[in-house]
């Protein structure tokens, strides 16, 4: 019969140790003491998700004392909050909740991984992706994948620098001046769109110029559209973060789009995968006659007539 430590069990749940002991002093999860030690069966913890023996928890918790009886629905609330919780995000196909990219790197961890084994079709979105064209970030992983000339079709969907959106973040970020030319053009966002322009420019030509079967292909396309998320999707994985114009009070100064809110990474071939799929092919194909788009070359010489 298989056996669980509290460690196991904080790690299966996502929470605390403490908690763990919490519930299990309190009965939650059914278990049984060997002096100093915890004994939980793998199926009393599935007992204790379950929602019949969470609700055969609380009829019990009525006859205890007051403050007792508190502590325990308190505890099998969470549990079946829990419960709840887990379901969906398999139902929806949720693998994990990661922590915003500005305020940790789990997020930054998990794509690294996903991308440093990657073959097939790797689809990215986003304003910029200064993570992906710029000096650091996951630039250098696409770099290995051009020089061990792995077979991948990248495809990158940029926002348009020189369009009404990347004029609508600027000033969001930088303020109302940025709404005239002459600071737009020589602010932050169309440095860094030029910066990432150039990067992108060399990958292209480092892909075109090796020798042998050149495997590694990579399409980039400019479009004047809310890109609504960050997307990373290879054949086996995706991460969306949705983009905000707004910040909470007082978490950083200035404004900001991106990397304040949790990412998520979906499952392969789920609903929520599949849609996203959908929402990037749908501004890749240029078929939205509102949504205006254009090839590597055509941006270069926009910015440069600019």
């Amino acid at each position: 019969m298989l056996t669980l430590k509290p460690r196991d069990i904080a790690a299966r749940l996502n929470v605390s140790e403490k908690t763990v002991y919490k519930w299990l002093n309190d009965g939650v999860i059914p278990a049984r003491r060997m002096g100093r030690t915890w004994v939980v069966t793998e199926e009393g913890l599935e007992a204790a998700l379950s929602p019949s023996r969470q609700a055969a928890a609380s009829t019990r918790a009525v006859a205890t004392q007051p403050a007792a009886r508190a502590d325990r629905d308190s505890a099998v609330a969470m549990l079946q909050r829990f419960t709840s919780l887990a379901e969906t995000a398999i139902d929806e196909g949720i693998l994990a909740i990661l922590r915003p990219r500005r305020l940790a790197d789990d997020a930054s961890r998990a794509i690294d991984l996903a991308l440093d084994t990657a073959t097939g079709e790797v689809l990215l979105m986003g304003i910029g992706l200064r993570d992906f064209f710029g000096d650091q970030g996951h630039t250098l992983l696409i770099q290995r994948m051009i020089d061990e000339d792995r077979p991948v079709h990248l495809r990158a969907v940029l926002v348009d620098p020189s369009g009404n959106f990347a004029r609508a973040r600027a000033v969001a970020e930088q303020g109302p001046a940025y709404a005239e030319d002459k600071q737009f053009l020589s602010g932050p966002l169309y440095g860094d769109s030029w910066r990432s322009l150039n990067v992108i420019s060399a990958m292209q030509d480092r892909a075109r110029s090796g020798r042998g079967e050149r495997r590694f292909r990579m399409e980039v396309r400019f479009a004047d559209y809310w890109p609504s998320a960050h997307l990373v999707m290879t054949p086996d994985s995706c991460f969306v973060e949705p983009y905000s114009f707004g910040r909470p009070p007082g978490s950083l100064t200035g404004s900001t789009i991106d990397g304040l809110v949790p990412m998520l990474q979906l499952a392969a071939r789920s609903r929520y995968y599949e849609t996203m799929r959908a929402h990037f092919e749908h501004i890749w194909g240029g078929q939205n006659r509102h949504v205006k788009i254009c090839g590597v070359d055509d941006m270069r010489a926009r910015m440069r007539e600019q």
